[in-house]
């Protein structure tokens, strides 16, 4: 369960976006001195962090808009399709209705 948590990429992205922003803010505080601080390292793995869980979070939504695609709601006979493909007045009929 603590893996599985510690693992979520949008967990991971949450804590690389409050990185990027603390760090930004005390970048900006300091913006005057010439010197690097920690600020700057936490943000360098901020955005490393967030560019790491980008793929994975773009992976999960592909497969939900492929799932989405693939699980369309059959439609009642006199359902009228668009040409875009969109439906109007769409009323979904139970299993034992659309075998008449």
């Amino acid at each position: 369960m603590l893996k599985r948590i510690t693992q979520s990429p949008y967990l991971n992205l949450l804590s690389g976006l409050i990185l990027l922003i603390t760090s930004g803010y005390e970048v900006i505080a300091h913006i005057d001195d010439a010197a690097l601080g920690i600020h700057h390292g936490i943000m360098l793995f901020s955005l490393i962090q967030i560019v790491k869980v980008i793929p994975e979070i773009m992976h999960g939504l592909t497969e939900i808009e492929e799932a989405d695609e693939t699980m369309a709601p059959e439609c009642c006979p006199m359902c009228p399709n668009l040409a875009d493909g969109t439906l109007s007045a769409h009323v979904t009929l139970p299993s034992t209705a659309r075998s008449n």
